[in-house]
C-alpha cells in the first residue's frame, strides 16, 4: 500500500473556461487593444483634424496650427494632450489601488470606460452641441490614455498600444544586433520572440487604424460604433474568462494498491 494523489480533474464546465480563456487571449491582450488604439487615434484626427492617441502628433499639429494663426485647432489639440495625460495617470492610479486585490478586474475596468468614453464621442459628434469636437477629442483621448497607461509591458518588453516610434525604434535595434553585428544582449531565440510579438501590436495597430479610416470616411460619426463594438466583445469575453474561470475538483487522498486507483 501507499498513499498517492489522484491528478485533479477538471470540472464540467472546464471546455467553456478553455473556451473563454482563448477568447480572452485574443480580445483582452495588447493586439486587441492595439488595435482599438489604431482605430480611435485614426478616428480622432478625421473627425477632429486632432491625433487622440499620440502626443508627438498632437504637439506638431498644435505648433502647425500656432504658425498658420489656427487658434481653435491649437486648444484643441492641448486639451487632447491634457485628457491623454490625465488617462495615463487615471490609469497608474488604478494599477496602484487595485494591483494587489484586484489585479485581474483593471483590464475589465478600463474596457468599460472605454466603451461607455468612446460611447460619449460618438453621442456628441451626432449632436447639435457646438462643442461637439472637443468633447469627441476629450473622449477619445481619454479612453486611449487610459489604454495606455494600463498597458505597459507585455511579452518581456515595453509595450504601447496607442503610439509605436520607441517600439519601432527598439525592433529595428534589436533586429540589428542579431543580423548585422551578432552581438545580441540577450538569447537570439528570446529576440525573436519579443521581434515577433512586436510585429504582431504594430500589425494590429495598422489594422485598427485601416478599418477605422474605411468606416469614418464612409460613415462618419457612425464609424466610431466600430471600435464600440470592438470594446463590448473585448469586455464581454474579460467578464466571461472571469465567470468561467477553470476549476479543479481535487479527490481526497487515500490507500491505493499499485494501479493508482483508491484502495
Amino acid at each position: 500500500m501507499s498513499l498517492a494523489v489522484v491528478p485533479p480533474r477538471l470540472s464540467v464546465s472546464s471546455s467553456f473556461a478553455v473556451f473563454y480563456a482563448k477568447a480572452f487571449a485574443i480580445l483582452g491582450g495588447p493586439l486587441a487593444f492595439a488595435f482599438v488604439g489604431g482605430y480611435g487615434d485614426t478616428a480622432g484626427y478625421l473627425l477632429a483634424n486632432t491625433f487622440t492617441g499620440h502626443i508627438t502628433g498632437a504637439f506638431v499639429l498644435s505648433a502647425i496650427s500656432v504658425a498658420g494663426g489656427d487658434w481653435h485647432t491649437y486648444f484643441l489639440c492641448l486639451a487632447g494632450i491634457a485628457c491623454f495625460l490625465s488617462g495615463v495617470f487615471l490609469a497608474a492610479v488604478l494599477d496602484h489601488y487595485l494591483k494587489n486585490k484586484f489585479s485581474k478586474c483593471i483590464l475589465t475596468i478600463v474596457m468599460a470606460a472605454e466603451t461607455v468614453l468612446f460611447t460619449f464621442g460618438f453621442l456628441a459628434m451626432t449632436s447639435s452641441l457646438k462643442s461637439n469636437h472637443e468633447l469627441l477629442v476629450a473622449c477619445l483621448s481619454l479612453a486611449l490614455g487610459l489604454q495606455n497607461g494600463v498597458w505597459r509591458r507585455s511579452g518581456g518588453i515595453s509595450v504601447h498600444t496607442t503610439f509605436f516610434t520607441g517600439m519601432i525604434l527598439n525592433l529595428v535595434e534589436k533586429e540589428t544586433e542579431i543580423d548585422l553585428f551578432h552581438t545580441p544582449t540577450a538569447p537570439v531565440t528570446s529576440l525573436k520572440s519579443r521581434i515577433g510579438f512586436s510585429c504582431g501590436v504594430w500589425l494590429a495597430f495598422l489594422f485598427g487604424a485601416t478599418i477605422g479610416a474605411a468606416a469614418v470616411i464612409h460613415l462618419h460619426a457612425v464609424g466610431i460604433l466600430g471600435v464600440v463594438l470592438v470594446l463590448i466583445l473585448m469586455l464581454v469575453s474579460s467578464l466571461l474568462a472571469v465567470l468561467f474561470k477553470p476549476r479543479t475538483d481535487s479527490h481526497p487522498v487515500g490507500p491505493t494498491s499499485a494501479t493508482g486507483a483508491i484502495a
